[in-house]
């Protein structure tokens, strides 16, 4: 079975070129571009890992983590926030309990190697 995985990104090609990414590793990947959404769209599809994008254009992605840690039934979901504010990790991580930022990089490495260590039998390899 496949990971279920929340992406929250705003920008249409990150979101896409993401998805792609983790669909490639056999992740079944439920995206939108707003943080409105992002809470009914975790309820339908229960992740079991999400992917916030923390400058997103109607709220912080920490909002949405905090929201998603207040939700029952989705408050032991591991959290991972994107940003390309690489030198305001350590003050946004005060800012919601996420699991683990990536910078937001075009090299899918980092990423992967977070996921390998939230989501048992994650794979960085090619799925197929």
């Amino acid at each position: 079975m496949p990971h279920r995985i929340l992406l929250v990104e705003d920008d249409d090609g990150w979101r896409q070129l993401i998805t792609r990414w983790l669909e490639a590793r056999g992740c079944a990947v439920s995206s939108c571009a707003r943080a409105a959404d992002a809470l009914p769209l975790a309820r339908r599809v229960k992740p079991e890992l999400a992917i916030l994008d923390y400058e997103l254009g109607d709220a912080k992605g920490t909002a949405v983590c905090a929201a998603l840690r207040a939700e029952p039934g989705l408050e032991r979901v591991p959290i991972v926030i994107l940003t390309t504010l690489a030198e305001r990790m350590l003050e946004i991580s005060r800012e919601a309990p996420l699991d683990h930022f990536v910078a937001k990089t075009p090299n899918p490495d980092e990423l992967f190697a977070v996921l390998a260590g939230l989501l048992p039998g994650f794979s960085s390899e090619l799925s197929g």
